[in-house]
């Protein structure tokens, strides 16, 4: 069974094995971080230069959520968290906020100004970088499994930004034409709020929204416009000011 088939990867389940081939110049980096985080990521053996295997895995996060109540979700929650805590860490970068002002200007041609109050940690180590509800599972143990890492060094800011992509804009649920926000999430962002820095927490979930919108602008998405206006909402709050040079990227 193909489970996915795109430019750089492939998918595939052969019994209870799921074999991974990359196209990318990225694998030796993933294979590597996988295999220094195998207890918190699903355990994978190298095939060769471009493949490997992992156990198949039926329980998604998000089923494990639903059917669930909110103590065993929270408790759930907390240990997702701590594993996010303690990838491989190397803390020898630091970090510097113009660098993703720029990005943002050259992917938005967006003017970016009054940003500098925006202190940013250096807490520069290894990151799943794609740390989607969706890429998330749960074993037969019980136990939070993650996969498809994009791998990458950055703040751990990256993995919780994408978390709450799900819990602030109820991505998955929307991409399958479901509507219906999971109550949970609320409880979700609040304890990730509790926890992080909240001024970083925001701009980190703007960046990301920002350079998300273009691409679902070109492909016409219809959540398109909510990841606008939630991005200008918290950059708004940031105080950090803009300005539009090309007034087409607000049309919808």
């Amino acid at each position: 069974m193909k489970l996915i088939w795109n430019s750089w990867e492939i998918v595939e389940k052969i019994w209870n094995k799921v074999i991974k081939t990359w196209k990318w110049e990225a694998f030796n980096n993933q294979l590597n971080f996988l295999l220094q985080n195998n207890d918190d990521f699903i355990k994978i053996k190298k095939i060769n230069d471009e493949q490997y295997e992992m156990d198949f895995i039926k329980t998604r996060y998000i089923d494990f959520i639903k059917n669930n109540n909110l103590e065993d979700n929270i408790k759930k929650f907390n240990e997702l968290i701590y594993k996010v805590l303690n990838y491989s860490k190397e803390n020898n970068w630091k970090n510097n906020i113009k660098k993703y002002i720029d990005k943002l200007e050259q992917r938005t041609w967006i003017k970016f100004s009054n940003y500098e109050h925006i202190k940013l940690i250096d807490d520069i180590w290894f990151v799943h970088w794609d740390l989607t509800v969706s890429n998330i599972m749960i074993d037969d143990n019980n136990e939070i499994v993650f996969i498809d890492p994009k791998w990458t060094k950055e703040s751990t800011y990256y993995d919780w930004w994408k978390l709450l992509q799900s819990f602030c804009m109820n991505y998955e649920n929307i991409i399958e034409n479901n509507n219906d926000k999971i109550p949970i999430y609320d409880d979700f962002k609040n304890i990730l709020y509790e926890k992080f820095d909240e001024k970083l927490l925001d701009f980190y979930l703007a960046v990301h929204l920002i350079w998300a919108y273009p691409f679902f602008k070109s492909k016409k998405r219809p959540y398109t416009i909510d990841f606008l206006k939630k991005w200008l909402d918290l950059f708004t709050k940031l105080w950090i000011k803009y300005e539009m040079t090309n007034i087409s990227l607000m049309s919808e």
